[in-house]
């Protein structure tokens, strides 16, 4: 996730919840080889806040189910 690890960005300030959705829905779809193959989404606090607004756009269609961990409140 974005500034997390070594993770370097053009904007590392950036961390609107818009933001955190498109860089999480990009990595997915990098990770996704074969778009009939199910996925399950888990993410715990914000990443579960995230991932249930990914989840809820469906612009990742082949998600099986949704994991969510401890959410952020007032972000889902």
């Amino acid at each position: 996730m974005r500034g997390h690890g070594l993770s370097e960005t053009k904007d590392p300030f950036d961390l609107s919840i818009e933001r955190l959705c498109s860089d999480a829905s990009a990595i997915i779809k990098l990770y996704e080889n074969n778009s009939s193959r199910k996925i399950i989404l888990v993410g715990h606090s914000l990443g579960g806040a995230v991932l249930t607004k990914v989840a809820r756009s469906n612009e990742i269609p082949n998600t099986l189910a949704l994991v969510v961990v401890d959410v952020v409140e007032g972000w889902i």
